[in-house]
């Protein structure tokens, strides 16, 4: 009987945030802002308030166009609000992953020459060892990122954000084009960092297993939503037909 040769099981995609030093307090405060892009007829909303620290895990929700989106760029200080203001640890450093994620990279070079630009004082061999956490080795990290898959781009970013050093992190619709097996070693880094968390998702699993607060964007206002992500969907299926 012919002997059979032993199955070897496929590696689990793994990566993590590291810890960073600690912040007191409130790390991040978001004091009474109001945001439009236009006159008060185009007011997103207004007076809001809340507060961040290096525990903060929070979703944000919303129909989209209700300004989910607005309001992380006003976090990461792409905007400034019409009122109020956004008040930043002085050490505090925050890293995002959005759906945009492909404007800080030239994508007529690899991820290589890329990641070489932004982090000009490590040596290419430090960023290939980076990046080949991420599974970008060999020829994929030197072809131009154009002829790079979405799910490929999206590790080139997480790649960036990990190396960052964070406090928070910002994730603007993470899960878009990624495959399970990097969503759930998205999840799972996410679950074991020990800093703040900002997600904007639509991904029902993805917000439940990663987040434990929730807010939602809307009517003009931004407000803590107590009911989960459950309640939620009910709220909008009884106002809209579906989950918005």
């Amino acid at each position: 009987m012919p002997k059979l040769e032993a199955v070897e099981e496929d590696t689990v995609f793994e990566f993590t945030i590291k810890d960073q030093e600690k912040l007191s307090g409130n790390i991040l405060q978001v004091e009474g802002i109001t945001f439009g892009y236009g006159g008060e007829e185009s007011i997103l909303f207004r007076d809001v308030h809340f507060s961040i620290d290096l525990k903060s895990r929070i979703g944000i929700l919303g129909p989209n166009g209700s300004g989910k989106s607005t309001l992380l760029n006003l976090i990461l200080d792409k905007l400034a609000p019409k009122d109020g203001f956004v008040h930043r640890h002085a050490n505090l450093r925050v890293a995002a992953f959005t759906q945009h994620h492909a404007e800080q990279f030239n994508y007529r070079f690899s991820a290589l020459q890329n990641l070489v630009t932004i982090f000009s004082q490590e040596t290419e061999q430090d960023i290939r060892s980076l990046l080949g956490r991420f599974e970008i080795t060999g020829d994929i990290a030197l072809r131009p990122m154009h002829f790079l898959s979405g799910g490929q781009k999206s590790r080139v970013a997480f790649a960036v954000l990990v190396h960052s050093n964070p406090h928070v992190i910002i994730l603007d619709e993470p899960t878009n084009h990624l495959d399970m097996t990097t969503i759930d070693a998205l999840i799972r880094a996410c679950q074991k960092f020990n800093g703040g968390i900002i997600c904007v998702s639509h991904d029902q699993h993805f917000i439940t297993q990663v987040t434990n607060e929730l807010w939602v964007v809307g009517g003009g206002s931004v407000t803590h939503f107590q009911d989960g992500f459950e309640g939620y969907k009910k709220l909008t299926v009884d106002k809209f037909g579906k989950v918005k």
